[in-house]
């Protein structure tokens, strides 16, 4: 984790570099209208491979925030610990970002497993903040584990095997593989990234998080309260601290 909010995975644009192309002799020209028609028929077979899939499901086409109409809602997090936990812990994450990733995979995995369990003090919602167009594929492949009741468990394994799947032009064959892995039926799954059901709730947990501010990635909010992006707010041992607190000051009120 990074010491501050700068340097967390943040939204925005990709500025492309620009070069501008001069003009040569006549046989110069030919040259490149030749090389533009070799780049104009190679975009079109990538494109025709990207639509055909190898058997898997579509490709899920590049997405942003804008393309879905569903409203923020706070509903519209995953959830695991108990619904009346004194501690409620939210987290805007995206699954293409690697301080997600490294989050996830050892502080958070192990702060869900110590405190989040079926009688545990807190309940943790995880709310998708995709901050990438191609951010949105994971995320529904996570939706799509959750249809069967293997969200965290597919949560997990795409993080945990992100370099199997995020240099795929189409990963959805990888989703299948890694859903397979966490217990899903593929088939189901495979209808569900079909139907692309999921993509309205990712959109209102997006929105949600921009509604309180989110802008970049992961963020963490403790009884709604913003945590402060640092090293020693990010640790396990600087969280179950901030949920030792939260647990005090719930007590010390119901008395």
């Amino acid at each position: 984790m990074a010491n501050s909010k700068k340097s967390k995975h943040r939204a925005g644009k990709n500025q492309p570099s620009r070069s501008a192309a001069r003009s040569g002799s006549s046989g110069g020209k030919g040259f490149y209208l030749l090389l533009a028609g070799l780049v104009v028929a190679g975009a079109a077979a990538l494109v025709l491979a990207r639509d055909t899939g190898g058997g898997d499901a579509p490709v899920l086409a590049p997405l942003s925030v804008a393309e879905t109409t569903a409203p923020a809602s706070a509903d519209a997090g995953v959830a695991i610990g108990p619904p009346d936990a004194p501690v409620t812990i939210a987290e805007f994450a995206d699954f293409l970002c690697p301080y997600c990733r490294t989050f996830n995979s050892v502080v958070g995995k192990a702060l869900r497993r110590d405190f989040a369990g079926p009688d545990g003090p807190v309940r943790w919602i995880n709310y998708d903040f995709p901050l990438h167009q191609t951010s949105w594929a994971p995320a529904l492949a996570a939706r799509c584990a959750e249809q069967q009741g293997r969200y965290w468990q597919m949560h997990d394994l795409l993080y945990a095997m992100s370099d199997d799947w995020n240099r795929e032009a189409n990963p959805n064959g990888k989703f299948v593989e890694i859903a397979e892995t966490a217990g899903v039926d593929k088939d189901a799954f495979r209808t569900c990234l079909e139907n692309r059901s999921g993509l309205q709730e990712i959109g209102a947990a997006r929105r949600y998080g921009e509604s309180l501010g989110v802008n970049s990635t992961p963020s963490l909010f403790i009884n709604g309260r913003s945590i402060p992006a640092t090293r020693e707010f990010f640790s396990y041992a600087g969280l179950e601290k901030l949920i030792q607190q939260e647990l005090a000051a719930a007590t010390t009120g119901s008395e």
